[in-house]
């Protein structure tokens, strides 16, 4: 099973989890509650996850599509267009690369990793394979080593995560394909 279906499953994306947590990013960064509309995107924004063999990737950096797609069929009532950027930008990577404007949907995303207990996330991750892929790429950044705990790492990137999660340009800098984690 590819790491992109099992964070759905399991890891941190986990299809019921993962939206619950970004409700309670969306009410602590807009102090209200999504509408029915935005709701529907919180569901399905990552669902472009499923079989992708990474997560930040060339192939994992396009899972915003898919989510976007599913939206735009599910809202084709409304503003279409309109529910597909909302859903794809999310992602400051792809929003960066097809010169979207981040998408409200993004803070409320990010914000989510507040509101995750430490050892669920750790657990989650580390069960789907996330957490080998995040650390790769990232124990330089946080200046650690493969010896460091699982704990300080999530406790560093969590601390640099709330100082850039609305900074498009971040979208560069963790990753090597420029994708936030």
């Amino acid at each position: 099973m590819k790491v992109g279906t099992k964070s759905l499953l399991f890891g941190y994306h986990q299809f019921i989890m993962h939206p619950f947590f970004v409700v309670l990013g969306w009410n602590a960064e807009y102090g209200r509650l999504p509408t029915f509309r935005e709701s529907i995107c919180i569901m399905v924004h990552d669902w472009g996850l499923w079989g992708k063999p990474n997560m930040d990737g060339t192939e994992g950096r396009s899972h915003p599509e898919l989510g976007a797609r599913i939206a735009s069929f599910l809202l084709a009532l409304s503003d279409e267009h309109r529910w597909y950027e909302f859903c794809a930008a999310h992602s400051r990577h792809y929003a960066l690369s097809k010169e979207l404007p981040l998408s409200p949907l993004c803070a409320a995303d990010k914000r989510s990793i507040d509101f995750i207990p430490d050892w669920l996330y750790i657990l989650c991750t580390r069960l789907s394979g996330e957490l080998e892929e995040y650390r790769g790429y990232s124990n330089d950044f946080f200046g650690l080593t493969v010896n460091d705990s699982d704990r300080e790492w999530f406790r560093r990137f969590k601390t640099w995560y709330k100082d850039n999660r609305n900074n498009r340009e971040s979208a560069k800098i963790l990753t090597p394909g420029g994708h936030s984690i």
